[in-house]
């Protein structure tokens, strides 16, 4: 069978035993899936998966201008500014996934974390003083917040599963979503304290807007049964409005212009990634983006807003053949 020792943690081949010893059988970084056996169970067949992503950096969102800042990162979703303009991003180390630091121009990259087990989900406080993230370290994901030089670990929440941390612009509060089949937005002080829930449709991912008005996030509308995405206002949580994804939109997520006036998000048209904006105001989306290959995996702008982050990624499939007694 395939499976994860934790949600930070890649699908690897494992064996069980009819007494239920477990053995791994793959020790790697890849993903795997659709495993096939031989009628003897001597050899066995399944599909890998590779991901390999970078750090980039584009002044002014200008893709021509995009500076690659770190290479082969493996890291998929997480990444952030701070306002002093350094970066944490999320790395796998072994079987851990980790938070690392560097400066905008990719130097100085120090490891931040030891057995975070980062799950879904990475944000820091406006002042830089915390980083705010969710990790299955304590069985189900949570919301956890440390300092930002490493230490002094707190647990914020203790729910079912909390995921995708935001801070407002003013670092009182964190928005997440809470719970993956019925997904909902809920808030916890930054400083700890009562989780309150912030509005009552479900939610996906929420994205706290710069000037601290208004929460954005994805659903699936159930009535007009497409994906879409919605704007509640904050801290009240009534709806402000929705948009509808292009059919062409994969990775279903979605980040503020720095302005507040207009919603991003990535947009395969074509086949390649690239960033979209959406004016909350109505009318046609706009494309900001204009690459040639691979897929962004997450952005982020900086505090600034003077320039753009992207994780980009290539990501391969192969059949590989398992052998018994082999490597």
């Amino acid at each position: 069978m395939t499976a994860s020792e934790s949600a930070s943690t890649p699908e690897q081949v494992w064996h069980i035993a009819l007494n239920g010893e477990t053995t791994r059988v793959t020790h790697d970084l890849n993903d795997y899936h659709d495993l096939s056996l031989t009628g003897n169970s001597s050899r066995l067949a399944a599909v890998q998966d590779q991901s390999v992503s970078s750090i980039w950096v584009a002044p002014n969102a200008d893709a021509g201008r995009a500076k690659q800042i770190a290479s082969d990162t493996t890291s998929s979703e997480d990444v952030a500014w701070t306002r002093e303009g350094r970066i944490f991003y999320r790395s796998n180390v072994g079987d851990s996934a980790e938070i690392w630091v560097m400066n905008s121009d990719g130097s100085n990259a120090k490891q931040v974390t030891s057995g975070a087990r980062l799950s879904r989900g990475l944000t820091v406080s406006p002042d830089g003083r915390y980083i705010f993230f969710g990790s299955d370290r304590a069985g189900y994901s949570h919301i956890w917040r440390l300092d930002a030089e490493g230490s002094n670990l707190k647990q914020l929440t203790s729910g079912d599963g909390e995921f995708y941390p935001q801070s407002t612009p003013d670092g009182q509060w964190i928005v997440y979503q809470r719970d993956e089949v019925e997904p909902t937005l809920w808030k916890v002080p930054a400083a700890g304290g009562n989780v309150v829930q912030l509005a009552q449709t479900s939610g996906f991912r929420p994205a706290v807007s710069p000037d601290g008005r208004m929460v954005a996030y994805h659903y699936l509308d159930s009535d007009l049964n497409r994906w879409g995405f919605g704007i509640v206002s904050f801290p009240e949580g009534s709806r402000v409005t929705r948009f509808d994804f292009p059919p062409t939109v994969v990775s279903r997520f979605v980040r503020w212009s720095p302005d507040s006036q207009s919603i991003a998000y990535v947009n395969n048209a074509g086949g390649v990634s690239d960033i979209w904006l959406q004016p909350i105001s109505g009318g046609p989306a706009k494309q900001l983006t204009s690459f040639k290959a691979e897929e962004i995996l997450a952005f982020d702008w900086s505090r600034d807003g003077r320039s753009l982050l992207f994780v980009r990624g290539v990501k391969t499939s192969d059949v590989v053949l398992i052998e018994e007694g082999q490597q």
